[in-house]
């Protein structure tokens, strides 16, 4: 979703409106856990090719339930929402939390001001979803041994998201870090770069690769708003 600075100030007012819409949703669902806004931190660029999803995106909205059943409940409630500074490129998506790195909260993470990085996973072409996964899982393994990351979580799209339709990416990975040096120190050790390259080539459809960094997120609880963070759907 490409905007103008005036345009992003719209989509920013209009999003105010419609996350304290879901939060009050999402309050009165059963199994409802939070619901965290993850706003991309610096600009999106405003001109790309328009099948990159680097250039689509504004931001990853995460609402976590108890059971897919609640998950899936909510969708159907929430797809009906009225919600029409969204582009038709938007979509909800169920997905599975699988956490392989999970530091205690603490400094920055506290408040929810700290670095966190959500990044789009997609499938090399002709890649089942399930060898997909087990790939994805492999790497979940380098990451547990790489230095400055406070939290890492896998979000794989849970199978029934492959049923109807062709989903525009396979998951989503989080990753948390207390400072921006922290970020760097993961991104740049030899452990991370090395795995990265190597399943970038096996599993890793790079082509619609994209990544928003996000220094200050903000999370409902139970209608409660919070600071903090965790998955489910694009903005």
């Amino acid at each position: 979703m490409n905007m103008t600075a005036a345009e992003a100030a719209r989509f920013a007012l209009a999003w105010d409106d419609f996350a304290a819409t879901l939060a009050d949703l999402a309050s009165n669902s059963d199994g409802f856990r939070f619901y965290t806004r993850t706003p991309r931190t610096e600009p999106a660029p405003l001109s790309g090719p328009p099948s990159d999803l680097r250039y689509r995106y504004e931001a990853v909205d995460v609402l976590a339930f108890d059971t897919l059943h609640n998950a899936a409940s909510f969708k159907d409630v929430a797809c009906k929402l009225e919600a029409d500074f969204l582009d038709s490129s938007s979509a909800w998506l169920l997905c599975e939390e699988r956490v392989a790195v999970n530091g205690a909260p603490k400094g920055p993470l506290d408040t929810g001001r700290g670095l966190r990085v959500i990044t789009s996973m997609r499938r090399r072409p002709g890649m089942e979803p399930s060898a997909f996964r087990r790939h994805w899982d492999d790497h979940a393994l380098n990451v547990i041994a790489t230095q400055g990351i406070s939290r890492y979580v896998a979000n794989p799209l849970v199978d029934a998201e492959y049923e109807n339709t062709q989903p525009p990416v396979d998951g989503f990975v989080e990753a948390w870090f207390r400072t921006p040096d922290d970020a760097h120190a993961c991104f740049t050790d030899p452990l991370m770069t090395g795995a990265q390259q190597e399943h970038n080539a096996v599993f890793i459809d790079t082509r619609t690769f994209f990544s928003i960094r996000c220094m200050d997120w903000e999370q409902w609880v139970r209608g409660e708003r919070a600071h903090t963070a965790v998955h489910s759907s694009v903005s």
